[in-house]
């Protein structure tokens, strides 16, 4: 390309000393006697991208291509500001046709893979970003294809690419990101390493503080998550990622006064942001407030641009709408807020045809009953087995959860995901599930160890208390479970099935390959079948010792339905199971969807909720009517009566 036109450099000189209406009108007499010559076009383009006005920047550079279709370097430097304005499909509307131009230009390679990556082409982003890295080690690239390895499931190599990226880049992002690998991992050493590194590094750096506070929240100090959160607001009251959070955190230990001024003052100054708007409907929902809810989140929603926040707005208007009565315009919303969120989320990383295949993978292993079942349990150094709590998510996990840990000798671990560590690591190893059938003592053992010090990262029982593990659906897991553990015991929660998938389909889970099967009630419903048909050959070959609770029961008559799951582990009746609530309250952050429930006393409309949702909920009633009838759901005193 020849030098540009003499008088663009004093058009730079303004630009650069912050005079860009001087700037703007000396370049426009420019581009008016440009004719063909592409070149002050691209100049302006490349100018007001610098500057941060991609809208002008995109039309200077389109102007430019249309009169240099051949010039490579104009197609993707706006192929760079598309990306820059959040558009991926329209940067790669030009790059997909130029790839054989690319040659091995890092530079052009990392462009094109991280257009592919925001555009959910995660296998085509890999090749892109692998050339890319062939010319030298580059953070970004690392850090990006950490975030599509961590999507994939392959924590191991995301780790390792953190890693590669951190020796030549210390800041806190990197860093940060790594650290919550460490933690997924069960590497809560490294990660808190990590974190006293930002801590020291960055005591008085916003975004070293919110590190630090996500890491406080997901190991359960709730209270040193909202102190460092509210730091980081006060030194930086124009960053809305600082009210985000604060807001959120107040909302989970149900500070409701405080999480909605917080989230008011953050769409004051950021009007339209999604997160916020959809913070504040949900503290206002759960105030009770609901037509002013249900009017807020209409007036965000109204023209809103897709966004990864979006889907927050609609699960919050379809909650709100199902307050006020509104069952068909409540369900409408759910189905919007689900499929908009899965159309969000990068591609390949949310599948669930992968959580479907992995329970049909070990339903043909557990088709008969495997050698090792009919061997009696040999004595086992060390710790007791453990007590699963395990069941379909929004079974009323949580809420027994809340109700066992209110007795002073139960400790329960909130859904850590331990078992599916061990399923992940012996993979790995061995493959899985069919290593199962011949996997060495050694090796049992030495993954029998691992999960206790996993565990103790997070949770050490006391002397004496009985510890519980809850996870809703390691009941896909409890053969490996009772491979490990062979004395586990089982606690089995249940709800009407018609409820339970109502109400998957209602939360705004984060999504993984399983938590993606409850955006349609059909998988749901599917997913629902095949998982407890895998727990029904586990019942038929391995005959684990488990106690079923009914959500239901516990909502009529608390003492009741905890009193015989008391019985199976061993322990007497103690009153304060009764005040759960308030127990939970203390326990401060609950990380589960089920939060804003537990921290209440007991209510009933939730039960037979479905019955409410009109013909669509008939028609899932007769998919399930084998579930329904067999876990005793046709009397309409048990669980369907209308709450």
């Amino acid at each position: 390309m020849s030098a540009p036109p003499p008088d663009f450099e004093q058009v730079q000189k303004l630009a650069a000393t912050g005079r860009w209406r001087e700037a703007r009108e000396r370049y426009a007499r420019i581009l008016r006697k440009a004719g063909k010559d592409w070149r002050p076009f691209y100049m302006a383009g490349m100018l007001e991208a610098s500057g941060g006005d991609f809208d002008r920047a995109v039309k200077a550079l389109e102007k430019a291509r249309a009169l240099a279709p051949g010039e490579l370097h104009v197609a993707v430097n706006l192929a760079q500001v598309h990306l820059h304005r959040g558009k991926p499909r329209d940067a790669l509307s030009l790059l997909d046709p130029l790839t054989s131009r690319f040659g091995t230009s890092p530079a052009v390679q990392k462009l094109y893979g991280t257009a592919l990556l925001e555009a959910g082409r995660d296998e085509e982003a890999v090749t892109a970003l692998e050339v890319a890295l062939r010319q030298g080690e580059d953070p970004t690239v690392l850090n990006n294809l950490a975030l599509i390895y961590r999507g994939m499931g392959d924590l191991r190599r995301a780790v390792a690419m953190l890693e590669r990226a951190a020796k030549q880049d210390g800041g806190i992002e990197i860093r940060s990101n790594l650290a919550s690998l460490y933690l997924a991992t069960g590497r809560f050493d490294d990660a808190k390493s990590l974190f006293d590194g930002i801590a020291k590094q960055g005591s008085t750096d916003p975004r070293a503080l919110r590190a630090q506070a996500i890491f406080a929240r997901d190991t359960g100090n709730a209270e040193q998550a909202v102190r460092l959160a509210t730091r980081a607001l006060l030194l930086d009251p124009a960053q809305g990622a600082s009210y985000t959070m604060l807001a959120e955190l107040h909302d989970r230990i149900s500070d409701l006064e405080k999480a909605l001024l917080l989230a008011r003052l953050g769409l004051y100054l950021f009007p339209s942001d999604h997160y916020l708007a959809a913070l504040q409907g949900r503290a206002l929902r759960r105030l009770k407030r609901f037509d002013e809810a249900a009017a807020g989140l209409r007036k965000a929603l109204e023209g809103a641009m897709a966004g990864p926040d979006t889907h927050r707005l609609g699960f919050e208007l379809a909650q709100a709408l199902d307050s006020l009565g509104d069952h068909a315009g409540a369900f409408s919303w759910f189905e919007t807020a689900n499929r908009t969120q899965l159309q969000q989320f990068r591609g390949g990383l949310a599948d669930p045809k992968r959580a479907f295949a992995e329970v049909a993978a070990l339903s043909a292993a557990f088709e008969h009953a495997p050698a090792w079942a009919a061997r009696a349990p040999q004595p086992e150094a060390g710790e007791a087995d453990p007590v699963f709590l395990i069941g379909f998510p929004r079974s009323g996990t949580t809420l027994l959860d809340q109700v066992l840990d209110a007795h002073p000798a139960v400790e329960v671990l909130e859904e850590r995901p331990l078992i599916t560590g061990l399923a992940a690591r012996l993979g790995e190893l061995a493959g899985y599930p069919g290593a199962l059938e011949a996997l060495p003592e050694t090796v049992r053992a030495e993954m029998r160890a691992a999960y206790f010090a996993e565990r103790n990262r997070f949770l050490v029982p006391s002397d004496g208390a009985i510890y519980v593990d809850k996870m809703p659906l390691n009941i896909v897991h409890a053969g490996l479970i009772m491979k490990i553990f062979p004395r586990a015991r089982f606690i089995l929660a249940l709800r009407h099935p018609c409820d339970v998938c109502l109400s998957c389909l209602m939360q705004n889970f984060s999504l993984n390959h399983s938590m993606a099967v409850f955006c349609s009630l059909s998988d749901t419903i599917r997913f629902y079948r095949e998982v407890f048909a895998l727990w029904q050959r586990y019942v038929t070959h391995l005959k684990p010792a488990f106690v079923t609770v009914k959500y239901e029961d516990m909502t009529r008559d608390l003492r009741g339905a905890a009193e015989p799951v008391l019985d199976f582990l061993g322990l007497d009746w103690d009153e304060r199971v009764m005040d759960f609530h308030e127990h939970a309250r203390q326990r401060g952050y609950i990380a589960t969807p089920s939060y804003a429930q537990v921290t209440q006393p007991l209510y009933g409309h939730a039960v037979a909720r479905w019955k409410r949702y009109g013909e669509v909920m008939a028609v899932a009633a007769k998919e399930l009517g084998p579930e329904i009838k067999a876990f005793g759901y046709e009397d309409e005193s048990n669980g369907t009566a209308n709450g």
